[in-house]
């Protein structure tokens, strides 16, 4: 073990000297967002949900602007997943379309991923709408509307 590791530090401290070691490049970035955002506009509704999610997993500004596009997405597992994915990719662009989208929604799932996604977010905005649901006639969304008030305090 003693003779390895002086190789294992040089290995070390190739890669932090490394200039591109820990960053992302942005013009790959933008292609990829770019790709999928065709895809958001597909009439197939399982092209947009993987789109969506292949987005989430981007995590950064440009995707989340991306996915929140679909939001008013005339399909609920579409916006379904668009909350999930904006709570997974944790911009704070998000927060206001997500509040707006929880205003006017109707289906139980997506206000519940809408609910998730703004305590995920932590940020303090969303607080109002999340008490809103805490008298919310669903016992899921009160319950999940207290989880997620509950990741603000943190």
């Amino acid at each position: 073990m003693k003779i390895l590791l002086p190789y294992i530090l040089i290995i070390i401290f190739i890669m932090l000297s490394n200039s591109t070691f820990g960053k992302y490049d942005r013009q790959a970035i933008e292609r990829e967002v770019d790709t999928l955002k065709s895809q958001l506009i597909s009439s197939n509704i399982a092209v947009k949900i993987s789109a969506v999610q292949k987005l989430s997993r981007i995590n950064h500004k440009l995707a989340a602007i991306a996915i929140i596009t679909v939001l008013n997405d005339n399909n609920s597992m579409v916006r379904m997943y668009a909350c999930r994915g904006l709570g997974e990719v944790n911009y704070e662009v998000a927060v206001s379309p997500l509040i707006r989208r929880l205003q006017i929604e109707k289906d139980l799932f997506v206000l519940k991923e809408g609910i998730i996604a703004l305590g995920k977010l932590r940020d303090e905005r969303g607080r109002w709408i999340l008490r809103s649901f805490l008298k919310h006639s669903s016992l899921i969304l009160r319950i999940e509307a207290k989880k997620s008030i509950k990741e603000l305090d943190k």
